[in-house]
């Protein structure tokens, strides 16, 4: 979905929001002027002029360019506050900031831009807001952020002044100016000790200029100017963890530190060795990255109770235990040793100097197969399948699937391809069920024939890092299970993949299992095996 810088706090504000797409018409702005039975004629401009208390603010907005789509449009505060757009101004008083530290800033390029987003657009609003005793509520601010307002007070700053009419919208006086409390998005983006994962995520963001709520100053060379731009952004990670730059929004977010991300960068990066492939290293480089962001993110509206556990949000309801943390805030706690911690408009952040995570907890996670699923099979020998399901027991899935000989003295082979595979260590099990879930022994023959165990060898297939095809097979080793139970039988032990096939389309990894009964073994073992799963656990030792 479209995540649009103006977002719509309340309902009040919604409305407004849809009324500012046609700013620019004068019945709009005719609708929006205080109805005072008096017509101003002096602009917010001509009365911020004339009045000596508001020295040092004119003096900012002469020098403070209007930005749009993130570029200097070549018009000033000063030029848009005398036009026609009807707007609102909460206009600190002298002495109440300091003028030479915001001088200092516009002598820059990039201070000019802050200046404009975190003092002047944060005390200008789009639409004309008179007060009165009875006022209290939320308003919008041009740089999409909130403020509290009553008759007395503009977020935490005292009104002086109030409610004085101009052709163009209304003037108010304040003591002070109000507070820019950054958007968890912008605080990483702007904070130096953090500046990794603010990089990561600033990398994948692409803003498109929403036109229809911009406001355009007029045609200049053929081009629409527009003097206060409302952009798209569109940023593919935030859509997937979080919209931490929505104002609307409430959340939490684990910054590390940049000594700490780069610590935990260079422990993961082996684990995405795509060395065979094209673009080897950005993949790795990008799933690094994002392996190391997945679970940095919590969405505080989903959360039932914090202190308890938190959910990422990475988590989902399918996905059982993962992605969940318990107690975050006791020792040992995912935040259980925060260096410091950073209030922003849409939640908190806070900065660690150590990663918080273990491997397992975050990327490096079990893989499960499941032998049913008939898109796992690639290829067959010698058998035919039932794919079979059960409504109890601990089958994984509560399926399994029986893997028939087409004759008596037939061999079956199955072979599954296993995705997702890291460049790591595993333990590659085979969960085979027993012969009990389909079949119930009532004569003694029965369990003879029933409690018959399998027995067969297992070859992995894999790619190395030159991209060449290899095979494991332990030896030739022959496994057996037991009969009785639902078992779980490791055929090659703390195997290390040399490369990884994250989310890889072709496979790279296969388990074939194959049975290997000799004739005089017929009455030992079963050429029919009902598996469950294939599974992979994840070592790191």
């Amino acid at each position: 979905m479209k995540n649009q810088t103006r977002h719509n706090i309340l309902a009040g504000c919604a409305a407004l929001s849809l009324l500012l797409m046609s700013a620019c018409s004068e019945s709009w702005d005719d609708h929006y002027l205080p109805d005072s039975g008096i017509t101003p004629t002096a602009s917010i401009w001509d009365l911020i002029e004339a009045e000596p208390s508001l020295s040092q603010f004119k003096t900012i907005l002469e020098q403070t360019p209007v930005y749009a789509n993130n570029k200097v449009s070549g018009v000033t505060y000063a030029t848009l506050l005398a036009a026609d757009q009807t707007l609102t101004v909460w206009a600190p008083v002298n002495g109440s900031f300091n003028l030479d530290s915001i001088q200092a800033l516009l002598a820059t390029s990039s201070g000019k831009a802050l200046v404009e987003k975190n003092m002047v657009k944060n005390h200008l609003t789009r639409y004309a807001v008179s007060l009165s005793p009875s006022t209290n509520k939320e308003i919008m601010l041009l740089n999409q952020k909130v403020k509290h307002l009553t008759i007395s007070s503009f977020g935490e700053v005292p009104i002086t002044t109030a409610n004085i009419m101009a052709s163009n919208g209304v003037l108010h006086l304040v003591g002070g100016t109000a507070s820019y409390l950054p958007s968890i998005y912008e605080g990483v983006l702007s904070d130096t000790a953090i500046s990794q994962v603010g990089a990561f995520l600033k990398a994948y963001q692409k803003d498109s200029l929403d036109e229809k709520a911009s406001v355009a100053a007029g045609i200049v060379d053929g081009k629409t100017i527009y003097v206060d731009s409302v952009t798209i952004p569109k940023n593919a990670l935030l859509s997937e963890f979080g919209y931490i730059n929505n104002e609307d929004s409430s959340y939490w977010m684990i910054a590390p530190t940049n000594a700490a991300w780069k610590a935990a960068y260079e422990k993961v990066l082996p684990y995405f060795n795509f060395s065979y492939t094209e673009n080897a290293d950005t993949m790795q480089r990008f799933w690094t990255q994002k392996a190391l962001l997945r679970d940095l993110i919590f969405n505080t509206r989903a959360q039932a109770s914090p202190n308890d556990s938190l959910l990422s949000t990475a988590y989902r309801p399918t996905q059982v235990g993962k992605h969940v943390y318990q107690k975050p805030f006791e020792a040992g706690g995912i935040l259980s040793d925060v260096k410091e911690q950073i209030t922003c408009s849409n939640g908190v952040i806070y900065k660690v100097d150590k990663w918080p995570f273990t491997l397992q907890e975050t990327f490096f996670q079990p893989i499960k197969v499941e032998a049913e699923h008939e898109a796992t099979i690639l290829k067959s020998a010698n058998c035919s399948f039932n794919f079979r399901s059960v409504s109890s027991g601990d089958l994984s899935n509560k399926g399994y699937l029986d893997v028939v000989p087409l004759q008596a003295s037939s061999q079956p082979s199955v072979t599954f391809q296993i995705n997702n595979t890291l460049a790591g260590k595993y333990d590659i099990c085979v969960v085979c069920a027993p012969q009990t879930v389909y079949r119930t022994p009532f004569t003694h023959a029965d369990s003879l024939d029933i409690f018959r165990p399998y027995k067969f060898r297992a070859t992995l297939s894999y790619t190395d890092r030159r991209g060449t095809s290899k095979n494991y097979t332990g030896g030739g080793k022959t496994f057996i299970n037991d009969p009785y139970a639902l078992d779980t039988v490791c055929v090659a032990e703390a195997f290390e993949f040399p490369t990884c096939s994250y989310n890889r389309e072709d496979v790279t990894v296969t388990l074939t299992i194959q049975v290997y009964v000799l004739t005089r073994e017929n009455d030992l073992y079963n050429r029919e095996m009902f598996i469950d799963c294939i599974y992979l656990r994840p070592r790191e030792d």
